[in-house]
């Protein structure tokens, strides 16, 4: 039998659920045929088969896997015939037979005289066909044991759809849905009771929430962060803001101040490059490459794919990209490539309404700039005149041992200094 296993995806091993099977146990399988999808912490992975033969389905839809542990098995086509050929035939009743369906009996014939096709079709209807005995034994995963365990549901009461009539974790998530329990009738009257939480919801965590939460919890625990908070003034960058809406009509597109940030942040990089960096076993390393990572939510939680070279691209593509992989992220199109490689990260807290946060690093960068909400806000101008104005609030963090509170703040004086020449910045 060959092994099929969960290849290594990405750069880091982990996690992965096996999220369906595409083709049912006993079926025939040709090499290199799509066989499963797994989800990993980021992106959804196609299982191709390693060779042609009988599929042995050993991990069950919902259960979890690590890289390189094995889901199933591939029988060879050779192994199926030697075994069919050492079968012993049974002996012959004396007593007469009824042939109920004369035209699949057939003469034996060698395995050497069939076309492939016709093996297949032989092996299949040697193996697939073997009805089991029925028991009385309850088969189910352990990940659907585990579940019906703390969701409070009788394995016995659940209908199985898994291979053999085995109960999977889907089954007894469906059989939850279907429970009603009358919590007046569960409760004793005991007058004066306290009050006691009921649960409304209980779910096993996705993997891109639970890796969320460990890279979040690692990044505080490996770094000391510190926010600078702040305003900037977009009075300059304003008017070509609303020649751009004008201008980009023709292309059914809408300008965004994230990707004019996107821009403005790469720029400053270049100007201030130890914040474009990370540290890796003792060492500082400064990249040459700025690729600013976007924070996209999305239903199953927040990804960070990045555009690459941002600071060599123009505004327009730079926009066509950040829409593209907005796209690509709530359909769950990202690749690997797409998720990896930032070296700064930009977040748009504005998206929502909010105007300052404290965002947190994304694990091993050294810096993230949080964008709010664009208002009107009064400010004195160089006439000491109350005017109103166009500001956008900023929230940078920075891992403070690596960047100094000076070092930040001059970096901010380069964001404010390029969006207020709007002219350079286009031309760039």
């Amino acid at each position: 039998m060959i092994e099929i296993t969960i290849p290594k995806i990405g750069v880091e091993d982990g996690e992965v659920v096996l999220t369906a099977w595409e083709k049912e146990e006993g079926a025939f399988i040709e090499k290199n045929e799509i066989i499963a999808t797994v989800e990993t912490e980021k992106v959804n992975t196609d299982i191709l088969s390693p060779a042609s033969g009988m599929l042995k389905i050993m991990l069950q839809p919902g259960e979890t896997a690590n890289m390189t542990d094995t889901i199933g098995y591939i029988i060879a086509e050779n192994v199926i015939e030697e075994q069919n050929n050492k079968k012993e035939l049974p002996p012959v009743s004396e007593q007469p037979i009824e042939i109920k369906n004369p035209e699949v009996v057939t003469a034996h014939t060698p395995n050497e005289h069939l076309s492939p096709a016709a093996r297949r079709k032989k092996m299949t209807s040697q193996i697939i066909h073997v009805k089991p005995e029925k028991s009385n034994r309850i088969i189910g995963s352990p990940a659907a044991k585990r579940i019906a365990r703390e969701l409070g549901i009788k394995l016995e009461t659940v209908s199985g759809t898994g291979p053999n009539g085995a109960i999977i974790s889907r089954d007894v998530f469906e059989a939850s849905k279907n429970k009603k329990v009358n919590i007046a009738e569960s409760i004793p009257e005991i007058e004066n009771a306290p009050h006691e939480r009921t649960i409304y919801l209980r779910e096993k965590l996705p993997p891109i929430r639970k890796a969320i939460a460990r890279n979040m919890s690692e990044s505080l625990q490996q770094s000391a962060q510190m926010t600078l908070m702040g305003s900037i003034s977009l009075d300059k960058m304003w008017p070509y803001f609303q020649q751009m809406k004008e201008d980009l009509l023709a292309e059914s597109l809408k300008p965004s101040w994230a990707a004019i940030f996107i821009k403005v942040a790469a720029l400053a990089l270049e100007e201030h490059r130890h914040l474009n960096g990370t540290v890796e076993n003792d060492e500082f390393i400064i990249w040459n490459n700025i690729n600013i990572g976007v924070a996209v939510s999305t239903e199953k939680g927040l990804l960070v794919p990045s555009i690459k070279d941002a600071n060599k691209k123009s505004l327009l593509l730079i926009h066509k990209e950040l829409l593209e992989i907005a796209e690509n992220a709530r359909n769950h199109k990202l690749t690997t490539e797409d998720l990896s490689g930032s070296t700064f990260t930009l977040t748009n807290v504005g998206s929502y309404g909010g105007e300052f946060g404290t965002p947190i690093l994304n694990r091993k960068e050294l810096g993230i700039l949080g964008i709010g909400a664009v208002t009107k806000q009064p400010i004195v101008n160089d006439k000491d005149e109350v005017v109103v104005g166009r500001c956008c609030p900023y929230s940078l963090t920075v891992d403070h041992q690596m960047i100094d509170g000076e070092a930040a703040g001059l970096f901010i004086k380069s964001i404010k200094r390029i969006i207020n020449s709007p002219t350079l910045l286009l031309m760039r």
